[in-house]
């Protein structure tokens, strides 16, 4: 009755111009029973401040300050960009920004409350508009304005049966006309249990170089192994390779780095720099003393990949060269297209057939050089696929030590890499999912990544990620099976 009694005030207000302003207005009304001071009210309808939570509080039939302090208290115990979801989605009008109306979302909410609980309801709700905001991005990205509407009805009608599971029901959402509608995402467990176990032998008192093959994060995912294999098999890191693709892009330099090998090979040591606003994180690594000297290859030409590392082979002496994905997106299939917010597996690949070029040449020369590929925290980037490619590569599980989670996980808070430093640049999907992982957090759970990548209107980050018993291993495979398998 009230809500409804606000709506009928404002809209027989002539003196309410626009649309716009009877729902600023409207809101204005329902904060008044919340119990919002008139300093808060004027900053709802002048910069949209509350508005967001004002509307929840609607969607949750709530009419109380009491109710609605529950849910400002709920709210507060969100991660930052569960948080920045709800702020930006329900914030935006539609006339200003592009807006997406969350068709049943009220019963979705309320049936998510009854059966869960209200900081439940309110995360999931943050998975739904975010899948619903990456299924309409082209839209956004070209600065589109106006309304798409999200057809919620199927799981809100599940949510209050209770036989939508919050924790582990991951959504997308596809276009059905001008609606966007939601399916459930179905993606099969990885069988990495169930690989055989991978012979350590094979790395006992190796020189290796570790190459972070993707970018992002997997040079720190690289350090990371190296540490784990000089700890447990006597492997001497010969270097720390990580594989970028910024040369042609002029806002993405360095400054202050060490010699250079070959032409795309340079040397990161602590005085390094970045010198732009971009995401530079090797130099996290060049400042632990304990691991191998950190080089940066900026290319994803194969043959220019394959030779500035082989320089690098014979000037440290290496015998073996490890290459590590994060994620499992090595596993895409060769010149597979893909949208860039599931996955980028494009370099990986690249990195892999420079692989294959440095092993033939090997070969060819009769030089003993083992060639491996491994893979951290498979399954969050992998294709549907996954386990053929796994099987057709001869895969191994790589078995942890019970005593490797407490140096994972205090080597990545060492590194500030745990999600505590995301919102200064120190990020990484890979390491908070497998963080995850390794501590027992399993089911859809939200990574701490910073909030403008997750309500980018350019590149939006996928925040929730479906962790898995798989998420938390390490499996290896020769490089040449499995530049094979991805080519078969």
């Amino acid at each position: 009755y009230n809500q409804m009694a606000a709506a009928c005030d404002v809209l027989t207000d002539s003196t309410l111009p626009t649309d716009n302003a009877r729902y600023t207005h409207y809101l204005a009304r329902r904060a008044q029973r919340f119990g919002l001071d008139n300093d808060a009210i004027e900053q709802l309808i002048n910069s949209q401040a509350y508005t967001h939570t004002v509307r929840l509080a609607c969607m949750l039939r709530y009419d109380s300050p009491e109710e609605y302090q529950q849910l400002t208290n709920a709210l507060d115990t969100l991660p930052g960009p569960v948080q920045a979801i709800l702020a930006q989605e329900l914030s935006n009008d539609g006339i200003h920004q592009r807006a997406t109306l969350p068709y049943y979302g009220p019963a979705l909410l309320k049936g998510l409350e009854k059966h869960h609980s209200l900081g439940t309801a309110l995360t999931y709700f943050a998975h739904v508009l975010q899948e619903a905001h990456i299924a309409d991005k082209a839209a956004r990205k070209a600065g589109e304005t106006g309304i798409v509407t999200a057809d919620l009805s199927t799981i809100a009608q599940a949510a209050n049966q209770d036989i939508l599971d919050p924790h582990h029901a991951e959504l997308r959402f596809h276009h059905s006309g001008e609606t966007l509608v939601p399916e459930y995402q179905d993606t099969p467990e990885l069988a990495i249990d169930s690989l055989p176990a991978f012979d350590s032998e094979k790395l006992r008192g190796k020189r290796i170089i570790y190459l972070g093959m993707g970018g992002g994060s997997d040079g720190i995912q690289a350090a990371m192994l190296s540490k784990l294999h000089q700890q447990h098999h006597a492997v001497q890191p010969a270097a720390i390779v990580s594989v970028r693709n910024f040369a042609a892009d002029s806002n993405k330099q360095l400054a202050h780095t060490g010699r250079q090998i070959g032409d795309a090979l340079a040397e990161i040591t602590k005085e390094t720099t970045k010198v732009g606003n971009w995401r530079f994180l090797e130099d996290i690594i060049a400042k632990d003393e304990t691991i191998a000297p950190v080089y940066l290859l900026n290319s994803i030409e194969p043959e220019q990949i394959a030779h500035d590392l082989q320089i690098l082979i014979r000037e440290t002496g290496a015998d073996a060269v490890c290459g590590i994905d994060t994620g499992g997106d090595v596993l895409y299939r060769a010149n597979t297209t893909i949208d860039a917010t599931t996955s980028s597996p494009d370099q990986d690949y690249a990195v892999l057939a420079a692989l294959h070029m440095i092993n033939a040449a090997a070969e060819a020369d009769g030089t003993p050089l083992d060639v491996f590929t491994a893979i951290v925290a498979p399954g969050v980037d992998t294709p549907p696929y996954a386990n053929e490619i796994l099987t057709r590569s001869s895969a191994q599980h790589y078995p942890l030590h019970p005593d490797d989670i407490t140096t994972i996980t205090r080597t990545y808070a060492a590194w500030r890499m745990d999600g505590s430093a995301s919102e200064e640049g120190l990020y990484g999907k890979t390491p908070l999912a497998w963080i995850a992982g390794l501590t027992g957090k399993h089911g859809l759970q939200p990574l701490a990544l910073p909030r403008a990548n997750a309500t980018s209107a350019h590149n939006p980050w996928r925040i929730f990620m479906n962790i898995r018993p798989s998420t938390a291993r390490v499996v290896m495979m020769q490089a040449e099976q499995l530049y094979q398998a991805v080519n078969h």
